[in-house]
């Protein structure tokens, strides 16, 4: 039997040279004309079957070719055509600087002859700071010119359309004939611990290194994190951390999922360079309200409540208030005051108290510290109900702050 399989194979790669015929089908005819049933090696049952049927060999479905790119592949791919390197340069003092960050495409407008791509990007990575002569920090919002390349090394001038410091975000765009990759936002709020996760940026070393993906898997959720210079805190904003090594100059790229859908914005490495695996991003649902705004409307607000609130763990330290721990309230955000008129005192909310919960409309959202509310805010929109679940000394009450 080995020795006909030999000359079956000889034959068919002779046929299908010469006539150009279709391989498959060549050796289904040669098995099917040759036998329809298999044969045992060893005369045994314990001896192993060699089976001529053509489906064993090949699947109906047509046979894979190892040169077949695989779901992983093709998510590469779908990312590096919608994920650039952008390198703003800028004269201080006579001096160029280049600043370098990564990010991605959500919005394609279609213009008369062309289309119009909305970028984000960071914006703590993309602007030069400087410190003014009073510790204040200055933001350069003016750069020569703004240059993006995505994977396939097209290179593009981009325009500044809007930022917000808050959320640490800018907006650019750019006009072009070419077809691009738009991303798709998933639900950053269906993350666990352990969950997979996907990056890809650019680090500083530039196009040599375009569009590097790392992978690694969610370590921690939910934790409060600040952008500072010169000692000034710019924003604070909550990040997931998962455990892929990230490098300087890939902050804005996105943070997907296996399906390719982005679940949020890299932001930074923790700590300095002696940390590793330690990489952060913004959840992508606490910042589709701001992308949308920044596109929009060029502008990005959230509410106002009308409070005055702080950690309560420094509130405990510093003020030594004790009466939440006396009753078994550890974390949260303690109301030092309440605003007259605002949306909160004409709640009911009072201050001396703790707020340990938010409901945005059905959403319950546990509150750990101010960072927190200041997320949860800026997924309010008009037309929402937002309530906030307070603990007093003596009872917990739930305050409708916007909505029925």
């Amino acid at each position: 039997m080995k020795k006909v399989l030999k000359k079956l194979i000889v034959i068919c790669m002779f046929l299908f040279l010469c006539t150009g015929c279709d391989l498959k089908e060549i050796i289904k005819d040669l098995l099917s004309a040759t036998s329809s049933s298999s044969q045992q090696i060893g005369g045994s049952s314990e001896g192993c079957e060699i089976y001529t049927n053509l489906d064993v060999l090949y699947e109906e479905q047509g046979v894979r070719l190892l040169s077949e790119k695989s779901e992983l592949q093709n998510m590469f791919e779908t990312m590096d055509d919608s994920t650039f390197m952008s390198t703003a340069c800028y004269i201080v003092s006579g001096v160029r600087y280049e600043r370098i960050s990564s990010g991605f495409i959500v919005k394609k407008e279609q213009l008369e002859d062309a289309y119009k791509y909305y970028l984000v990007t960071n914006a703590s990575k993309l602007f030069f700071r400087g410190a003014q002569k009073d510790g204040g920090v200055i933001f350069s919002r003016e750069p020569e010119y703004i240059e993006v390349v995505f994977g396939n090394y097209k290179r593009y001038y981009a325009e500044i359309e809007a930022y917000s410091d808050k959320k640490d975000i800018v907006i650019l765009s750019i006009i072009t004939k070419d077809e691009l990759n738009v991303v798709s936002l998933g639900d950053s709020d269906s993350l666990i611990v352990g969950d997979t996760v996907y990056s890809m940026g650019t680090p500083e070393a530039g196009v040599s290194l375009l569009n590097t993906m790392i992978k690694g898997n969610i370590s921690l959720l939910n934790t409060s994190s600040d952008i500072s210079f010169n000692n000034e805190t710019i924003s604070s904003y909550i990040t997931h951390q998962f455990d892929a090594p990230t490098n300087y100059g890939m902050e804005g790229g996105p943070v997907f999922i296996e399906t390719g859908e982005v679940v949020g914005i890299l932001t930074y490495k923790f700590g300095a360079d002696n940390y590793e695996s330690m990489s952060r991003f913004i959840p992508i649902n606490d910042v589709k309200n701001c992308i949308e705004s920044l596109i929009n409307d060029k502008e990005y607000n959230v509410p106002l409540v009308g409070i005055s609130v702080v950690d309560l763990y420094n509130v405990v330290a510093i003020y030594e208030i004790t009466w939440p721990n006396e009753i078994g309230v550890y974390e949260g955000c303690y109301i030092e005051s309440v605003v007259s008129g605002s949306a909160a005192a004409t709640a009911g909310v009072l201050g001396d108290s703790v707020i340990v919960g938010v409901y945005l409309n059905d959403q319950y959202f546990e509150v750990k510290d101010s960072t927190m509310i200041s997320v949860i805010l800026s997924r309010y929109k008009e037309g929402d109900t937002l309530k906030f679940e307070v603990q007093y000394k003596t009872e917990k009450r739930v305050h409708i702050i916007f909505g029925d």
